[in-house]
């Protein structure tokens, strides 16, 4: 394992970006659930804290594993493989988690009719 910056400042920078997308979405869903009751949403809620918190450790970890990766199968600079790594973490993870609170609204939403 390298000690060096980029191998906890990628990482780091990739968590701050996937949790300013999970508070954004995390705000799209309180308006999603616009018409249920506390009870009714709560577990949705729940899930998505879930959701956002997991997306946040699976973006920081890939975005580490694509930076080392990277650096041993290629002579990129280190200034082109960092923001490769932290764009493809966050599209991934932003994807699989727009997905995942998808799928919770429609199973809430056919849930309570």
């Amino acid at each position: 394992m390298t000690t060096s910056p980029s191998s906890w400042i990628i990482p780091a920078i990739t968590g701050v970006i996937a949790l300013l997308l999970g508070a954004l979405l995390f705000f799209m869903v309180i308006l999603g659930l616009n018409g249920f009751t506390e009870k009714q949403a709560e577990p949705m809620l729940l899930a998505t804290l879930v959701l956002i918190l997991g997306n946040i450790v699976l973006s920081a970890w890939l975005s580490g594993w694509l930076t080392r990766m990277m650096q041993a199968r290629t002579e990129v600079s280190m200034w082109l493989i960092g923001p490769l790594a932290v764009l493809g973490a966050t599209l991934v993870g932003g994807m699989l988690l727009m997905v995942g609170i998808f799928i919770g609204l429609l199973i809430l939403s056919f849930t309570y009719k």
